[in-house]
């Protein structure tokens, strides 16, 4: 069972979710920033979004805006904890470490947004260490991370 964090993050998530770019058959133009339905992201044959499982109240995302030679670009992260004696989420994780991926989120204020883009993906660090400072988390932490040339896309809702 997992206990609730102790943590008071209001606009943390509530949802986390990936899939693979290889899984991905077509992808909104995002040339420009703008919303998107999540149904204009075509999935194949048999393949949906995977769920990644967290401590509740633990994730939270977050969208900087940097400096760079070619104009602004923003540092998207995503990070979280999974509880220690969780293997299912220890091996998704491994699953997807180093592989390039698209993040749905869903957070407490029910906003969904889509993490990356085929050219951009997002991608996962993760190495689980043990302390106390990870107790006090209640879990292992791991971070995805991923830079674009805006901010993660918003989801409209049909």
């Amino acid at each position: 069972m997992i206990k609730k964090n102790n943590k008071k993050n209001v606009g943390s998530l509530t949802e986390i979710k990936f899939v693979f770019l290889q899984d991905i058959e077509e992808f909104p133009d995002t040339t420009s920033y703008k919303n998107i339905h999540l149904e204009d992201i075509l999935l194949g044959l048999d393949v949906e979004w995977n769920d990644i499982y967290f401590v509740p109240e633990s994730a939270e995302g977050k969208s900087s805006p940097s400096a760079g030679t070619a104009g602004t670009f923003y540092k998207n992260e995503i990070n979280a904890s999974y509880p220690v004696e969780d293997e299912a989420a220890a091996a998704i994780l491994e699953s997807i470490r180093g592989l390039p991926i698209i993040i749905y989120s869903r957070g407490l204020n029910d906003i969904e947004k889509i993490w990356g883009t085929p050219k951009n993906p997002m991608y996962l660090e993760y190495a689980p260490t043990t302390g106390p400072a990870v107790m006090d988390n209640d879990g292992y932490e791991f971070h995805f991370f991923g830079d674009t040339i805006f901010p993660p896309l918003l989801i409209i809702k049909s």
